[in-house]
């Protein structure tokens, strides 16, 4: 595991920091501290933090690849409106244990409806050990996190929509991406099982404009289906237009935990005719739910299944039953 001696983090995976951290050309560091930070400092030390999101972030030059450092302690991050992370090349890292779980760098929402809580659409953006946490006692369908940027990197990270009881609805969900393209998720988990959802709510959404070439590896897509639901989702697309050339799952886990006999009738939902694009799983597990794609849409490839002939050991096959 790489350490970086300077500032005394211990980080899991690669890359832990943007490829030009600490070399000639890199860009500023700052530094939040929602617990002990001033934002009349300048947040250029521990020290010296800011306390709220929008003040350090205001400090990111965008192209210069600038790196804020989230301190956790016993507050969190409270977010009273809508927050856009839009500078190309700017970077966040929670300072906290990569445990992909509830981390304590952790963002919530305060009450009140905003939707998306954040919105990521800034290219070539680094995330690692972040929490986000949609839900408030609003009636309305909340995304924790959308992504519309492109070459962005997540790691440990976990993002929650939907969790409040009166938002855990249709179309409330933890990631949205929307015509986002080469992104990737590693060690991520994405939803919770704390809160029941209801016919038609999912974990992930793929939107009508084309994402294409996104990488999921190692993450775990989860969640607590309510009684007697069969119509929710782990990942939906909502249109044939939603992916396009491929998504992949590596070594990823989908569980639905059901609240009665009940099961989640398909983990994917596809719609009729695909236009473009494919969903390819690699040594995936699921459970909870009665058919990786009930539909049968010819979109969904995996190598689980059982191969037989010279030349197909590790081919990918349509996952129908």
């Amino acid at each position: 595991m790489p350490t970086n001696f300077k500032y005394g983090l211990l980080s899991y995976g690669s890359p832990v920091l943007p490829s030009n951290f600490g070399l000639p050309g890199m860009g500023s560091v700052f530094w939040l501290d929602p617990t002990h930070g001033d934002d009349t400092f300048d947040g250029k030390s521990p020290q010296r933090a800011m306390k709220t999101l929008e003040a350090a972030y205001a400090l990111l030059t965008e192209n210069h690849n600038d790196v804020l450092f989230y301190i956790p302690g016993t507050s969190a991050l409270t977010l009273s409106a809508a927050f856009s992370w839009a500078k190309n090349y700017c970077h966040f890292i929670g300072v906290a244990a990569p445990t992909m779980f509830g981390s304590r760098a952790r963002i919530i929402q305060a009450a009140g409806a905003y939707e998306p809580l954040i919105t990521i659409s800034g290219n070539g953006c680094i995330w690692q050990n972040i929490y986000v946490f949609g839900g408030a006692a609003s009636s309305a369908a909340l995304t924790a996190v959308y992504l519309t940027g492109d070459w962005c990197y997540f790691e440990s990270c976990q993002f929650v929509g939907g969790g409040c009881a009166t938002n855990a609805l249709d179309d409330a969900c933890a990631l949205s991406l929307n015509g986002s393209h080469n992104n990737v998720f590693v060690n991520c988990t994405l939803g919770a099982q704390s809160i029941a959802f209801v016919a038609g709510s999912n974990v992930l959404r793929f939107g009508s404009t084309a994402s294409g070439q996104n990488l999921f590896r190692d993450c775990v897509i989860h969640c607590m289906n309510g009684t007697s639901v069969s119509t929710a989702y782990l990942v939906e697309l909502t249109a044939t237009t939603s992916v396009d050339r491929w998504l992949k799952f590596d070594r990823c886990f989908f569980y639905s935990w059901n609240q009665s006999a009940t099961t989640m009738a398909t983990a994917f939902l596809i719609p009729a005719s695909p236009s473009n694009g494919k969903i390819f799983m690699q040594d995936c597990m699921g459970y909870g739910f009665d058919k990786w794609d009930a539909s049968d849409r010819g979109m969904l490839l995996g190598n689980m299944n059982d191969v037989t002939g010279a030349d197909t050991s590790g081919v990918a096959v349509e996952m129908v039953t």
